[in-house]
C-alpha cells in the first residue's frame, strides 16, 4: 500500500471511530469503552488491549486508531467496545 492510502484508511477508522463514540455518547447508557486489538496486532496495539476509557475521554485522546501502530499492513485495526 502507498502512503497515500495508509492515510487516506487511517482517516476514515478516525472518522468511524468517532461516530462510533458519538453514537455511544447519544445512547445513554454507554458511559466507558473498552479496547480490543486484533490476535496478530502490532506490540503497541497489543499494550492497549483491555484499556478502559469513558466516552468523552476517547473523544478527546482518540486512542483509536494507534498512532503508534506497527503492523504489516500500515495501519491500526483495533475497535472500541461498549461498556455497559
Amino acid at each position: 500500500m502507498t502512503e497515500e492510502q495508509i492515510k487516506k484508511i487511517s482517516d476514515q477508522l478516525n472518522t468511524s471511530n468517532i461516530n462510533n463514540l458519538l453514537g455511544y455518547k447519544q445512547s445513554g447508557v454507554v458511559s466507558k469503552v473498552e479496547i480490543l486489538v486484533t490476535a496478530n496486532s502490532c506490540e503497541h496495539c497489543k499494550s492497549q488491549q483491555g484499556k478502559i476509557h469513558t466516552v468523552e475521554e476517547a473523544i478527546k485522546t482518540r486512542p483509536l486508531p494507534c498512532k503508534d501502530c506497527a503492523h504489516e499492513m500500515g495501519f491500526c485495526r483495533c475497535t472500541y467496545l461498549p461498556v455497559v
